[in-house]
């Protein structure tokens, strides 16, 4: 696959920030997230518009820009780890051009190439911007946009409705928070809450049953390399808008969330029951709202977050454990971002090397567009062939899916 650079551009906001909001200050929550990037790809069909493709490329920078103005601090850089200098630096973006047809890419993805609809080698953690765009065009008139954000000051709750927000911009709406249609239900998960319902969760989330089916098998597949059954713990980021009170609307900016911890130490047992991984997930999650998230909200929330992190880094570095970290994009919207053309055909987080080396045993969970759930997993290599060959897991999941366009 090709792809021809074009051209590069920095964007600034549309109008400059005032003095009095040049620092910005990063929560506690944004100081220990971490300053890794987020990044994924949105591909969208040919549709038949009067733009030209440089009227759209021009749309987009100032749909951009007016975004930038509304969420300025992702157009400043880091100062220190308590603070953002909003100086108006601005987001990159990047025009290209990829020399094959959308369908090719998408009927069999090879995800180790996504990379390359986005020159990442140039957008870096300690980079001097925090968004980093991608516009691609494809000879047939598809087009994909790549975006890069900074984990700094924003969650992929933030980050979604930022999109959004650019979006409605870039098609003139009026309603910069389309809602989305809720997605039917897929079977297969139907089939997995009835199968991980019990007296104690009679009604099981789809993530949850999703995630807990996910540990099971991952566990299983470590079992098969190993030999031997491990205890296992698993760490969920929670949204923490709707726990605080009052409770905060979507669209608060920042990196609002908490961790929800799950342990599963009957090792003596022949098999891991599906069922017990749900409800001891469903537990984790009420401690989490009943007894961790009062405590983080509280004055010594800071050091208590602090004691958190060590803990599982001394969880993460222990060999005897088996350790995984999943994060829900689910219910999101990022399969409602439509800047004029429609949404997009599929949302994709962005493989290759670089991405898989920062990462471990971690699981990104996104709305399908059939009304299932795509899990995206990153596991040892040894332990995803057992996965990709346990004929139970593939009952379920369909490994690596060709994206059809109609």
């Amino acid at each position: 696959m090709e792809v021809e650079i074009i051209s590069q551009e920095i964007i600034k906001p549309s109008i400059p920030t005032p003095d009095h909001l040049t620092i910005f200050k990063r929560s506690f929550l944004d100081q220990i997230s971490g300053r890794f990037l987020v990044r994924f790809i949105s591909f969208y069909p040919r549709k038949e518009t009067n733009l030209t493709i440089n009227q759209v490329t021009h749309q987009l920078k100032i749909s951009l820009s007016q975004t930038l103005a509304l969420y300025y601090p992702l157009a400043g850089v880091y100062k220190d780890d308590s603070s953002i200098e909003c100086n108006d630096k601005g987001a990159l973006f990047v025009t290209a051009h990829v020399h094959c047809n959308i369908n090719e890419l998408l009927n069999l993805p090879k995800f180790q190439q996504f990379h390359k609809l986005g020159t990442s080698s140039k957008f870096h953690e300690d980079g001097p911007f925090q968004v980093f765009v991608q516009f691609n065009t494809f000879s047939c008139g598809g087009v994909a946009i790549f975006t890069c954000f900074s984990h700094m000051v924003i969650d992929m709750t933030t980050i979604s409705v930022f999109l959004k927000c650019w979006a409605a911009i870039s098609r003139g709406s009026q309603d910069d928070q389309s809602p989305g249609h809720p997605y039917p239900r897929a079977p297969a998960i139907s089939d997995l809450k009835v199968k991980g319902s019990s007296k104690r969760v009679p009604d099981p989330t789809s993530v949850e049953v999703v995630s807990s089916f996910i540990w099971k098998h991952a566990m299983a597949a470590a079992k098969v390399v190993k030999g031997f059954q491990q205890p296992s713990v698993i760490f969920h980021a929670a949204d923490l808008r709707r726990r605080m009170v009052p409770p905060l609307p979507e669209y608060s900016a920042g990196n609002i969330g908490s961790p929800i911890v799950a342990e599963y130490d009957k090792i003596d047992e022949l098999e891991v029951k599906f069922g017990r991984l749900v409800k001891i997930l469903r537990l984790a999650k009420e401690k989490n709202k009943d007894e961790f998230v009062p405590k983080l909200l509280s004055s010594g929330g800071f050091d208590m977050m602090i004691k958190f992190l060590e803990d599982w880094g001394e969880k993460c570095s222990n060999k005897d454990l088996n350790t995984y970290q999943f994060s829900s994009w689910c219910k999101i919207g990022l399969n409602e971002v439509d800047f004029g053309w429609g949404k997009p055909i599929w949302t994709s987080l962005v493989g290759g090397t670089e991405v898989e080396s920062m990462y471990k045993n971690f699981v990104v969970l996104v709305d399908g567009s059939d009304g299932g759930i795509e899990a995206w997993l990153i596991l040892e290599q040894k332990e995803m062939a057992v996965l990709e060959n346990d004929g139970e897991f593939l009952a379920y999941a369909s490994p690596n899916p060709g994206i059809i366009i109609s």
